[in-house]
């Protein structure tokens, strides 16, 4: 099923904490695997079986200490004590499946909780931008709608700069943070037997995005004057390139198709430079 968390006050982080902790008072998990943050600044991933500590959840920051998938191996082992709850993102989900078909990871008694995921930060460097108190964080979700995570002056990791699939799949319940005005609302992709559960109903999506496929090259990317005329067809802003069998449509073509599926596609500058092409897919 298809629906939309509601946000109240533009505060997008309450609302995520309000839908984690009624996945604990509706009996679907009895524990959840989920960043906390921490007096000390840090924020750091913890088992939670009090819902009441889920007013310190914040698996919107983006820092990831460890990779969960290790944390769920070793909480899963060979049998999933009552029923688990995690909240991963899209890197930590693939490594997951690729432990338990090594059978170092069990799945039965699991919830995954999806989260997209734009990059991530070194954590000493976010930390100490968050004790300092000058942590943007309204500008850093702002900038997940256009599929970006900044922060002004920190590179994201370099793991992260070569990531292609922030999405996340394979999971139960999908946050889909990335193209969407998530003040509005958080568009929420979730197993129709949990949303029955949890008393959730389908909801128009608008605007939101259903998927995000990133695009980036180490090039000297394309000015942002330049961006809306690049995409017009048979338009070659480097010279160098009108040779035989470069006409200029490739970019044109990917618009062509995004908007036929009722997509879009926008051009950016990557974290590290060069190229960043984003094609965002909508719900129907």
């Amino acid at each position: 099923m298809k629906t939309v968390i509601p946000v109240d006050d533009s505060d997008v982080l309450k609302a995520t904490r309000r839908f984690l902790r009624s996945l604990m008072e509706a009996g679907v998990v009895e524990a959840l695997y989920v960043p906390l943050e921490t007096e000390g600044g840090a924020v750091l991933p913890a088992l939670v079986t009090d819902p009441a500590m889920l007013e310190r959840a914040n698996p919107l920051a983006p820092v990831m200490p460890i990779n969960g998938a290790r944390a769920v191996s070793a909480l899963t082992g060979k049998h999933t004590p009552g029923t688990l709850g995690a909240v991963l993102r899209p890197c930590e989900i693939r490594a997951l499946v690729e432990l338990v078909k090594l059978q170092q990871a069990n799945l039965e008694g699991l919830t995954l909780i999806g989260i997209d995921c734009a990059g991530t930060f070194e954590v000493r460097d976010f930390t100490a931008r968050r004790k300092a108190g000058n942590l943007d964080w309204a500008g850093y979700l702002s900038g997940l709608k256009g599929g970006m995570a900044t922060v002004d002056g920190l590179p994201l990791r370099a793991a992260c700069q070569m990531c292609v699939t922030p999405v996340a799949e394979n999971c139960a319940i999908h946050l889909e943070l990335l193209g969407s005005d998530l003040a509005s609302g958080i568009p929420l992709t979730v197993a129709d037997e949990l949303a029955a559960r949890l008393g959730l109903s389908e909801t128009p999506r608008g605007e939101g995005a259903a998927a995000l496929l990133v695009v980036r090259d180490s090039g000297p990317g394309i000015a942002e004057a330049d961006r809306a005329r690049a995409l017009e067809p048979f338009t070659q802003l480097d010279p160098s390139r009108g040779t035989k069998g470069n006409v200029g449509l490739g970019l044109a073509i990917v618009q062509a198709i995004a908007k036929a599926h009722g997509g879009r596609l926008e051009l950016a500058t990557g974290a590290s430079g060069g190229l960043e092409a984003r094609i965002f897919l909508h719900s129907v």
